[in-house]
Formats: structure tokens, sequence, C-alpha cells
């Protein structure tokens, strides 16, 4: 089951991060441009961390 959680944290965060491009996208705001690639950056590095956990 903990193989699972770590998977569903990277989708959620990396989901978090799409919706962030999109307000980035609609708000031409940098500050958000920053956060959505930082949230991106985290569920990628959750990713991997549940990838090696295999």
């Amino acid at each position: 089951m903990h193989q699972h959680h770590r998977w569903a944290q990277a989708t959620t965060v990396l989901q978090v991060a799409i919706a962030m491009a999109a307000i980035a996208l609609l708000s031409k705001k940098k500050w958000v441009e920053f956060v959505m690639c930082g949230a991106g950056s985290v569920g990628m590095v959750i990713g991997v961390l549940a990838a090696m956990h295999n």
C-alpha cells in the first residue's frame, strides 16, 4: 500500500502543477510560473522515489 500512496502523492502534486500552469498562462504572473515549476519538480522527485522503491 505504501507504493500506491507514493504514486498517488506524485500524481496529485503533478496535477497541481498542471493547474498552476493554466493559472500562470491566464494571469501572466511570473511568481505563479515559479510555483508551478516547483510543484512539478516536487512531483517528479516523489515519482522517482516511488519508482526506486520497487
